[in-house]
């Protein structure tokens, strides 16, 4: 599992992450640290050098670590 990111807030029922690592594709099945999925990042947006994902996520809080598979 590879991290790539952190959950930074909630807007409009959706969840932003801040991204460390792009994945290849969108949507993504989205995993916690303990290996269960809580969701799929579906888009990535904002600039190259900082960029985010917009996500559909069950149980989360802010700060929270994601990852994929």
């Amino acid at each position: 599992m590879d991290e790539i990111g952190e959950i930074l807030r909630g807007v409009g029922g959706k969840w932003i992450i801040k991204l460390r690592k792009i994945p290849d594709k969108t949507p993504i099945a989205v995993f916690d640290s303990e290996k269960k999925e809580i969701g799929k990042l579906l888009d990535i947006i904002g600039p190259v050098k900082s960029p985010y994902g917009v996500a559909m996520l069950k149980i989360c809080s802010v700060g929270d670590h994601v990852y994929i598979n």
